[in-house]
């Protein structure tokens, strides 16, 4: 064979057409993931954009509606409105449990928590809430025990939803007391 071994028809060698095509895959890679990193970038973006405006649409309306959002829990942000908020609405997520800081939602009339995965829920804290007048918990069917053995006070409350809860024994009076 004449010239150099492994040359090809326009004179490279296979060494070099390796070294050239690893070469491409590198700024390849290096343009995909810059790529993913602009779109990660743009997604977050949008979705702090979607926060604020969601923040400011509680703030304007007192209502924190966050129906079938899949979230896992209660925004900090909609704590953060206090007495501003009358509406909680955070059913059909995935919620295991609740925040303390619902005591500081001091104005709030309904809270919709249904169909949720909800374990326990922070009572002390929701008794304080006196003018809460709607709870609705129904879909949370780990919540039945801690349902339960709970013994909140919740004078302002008119309506309980409480169905495919899966409460074991009964529950205690004080939870209905001010119940029509």
């Amino acid at each position: 064979a004449s010239g150099a071994e492994g040359a090809g028809a326009g004179g490279t060698s296979r060494g070099a057409e390796a070294l050239r095509a690893t070469r491409l895959k590198k700024e390849a890679d290096a343009k995909a993931k810059a790529d993913a990193d602009a779109d990660a970038a743009r997604s977050r973006a949008a979705a702090s954009d979607e926060t604020n405006e969601r923040f400011a649409a509680w703030a304007a309306t007192g209502i924190v509606g966050m129906r079938g959002c899949a979230r896992r829990e209660v925004a900090s942000r909609a704590f953060d409105l206090g007495g501003k908020v009358r509406v909680l609405d955070y059913g059909a997520n995935r919620l295991e449990t609740v925040s303390p800081r619902i005591s500081e939602l001091s104005n709030v009339a309904r809270i919709v928590l249904r169909d949720n995965a909800l374990r326990s829920m922070p009572w002390s804290a929701i008794a304080s809430l006196t003018r809460l007048t709607h709870l609705d918990l129904s879909g949370n069917a780990a919540l039945g025990n801690d349902v339960a053995t709970a013994t909140p006070t919740c004078a302002s409350l008119e309506t309980l939803s409480l169905a495919r809860c899966d409460i074991a024994g009964e529950v205690c009076d004080d939870f209905f007391r001010g119940l029509p």
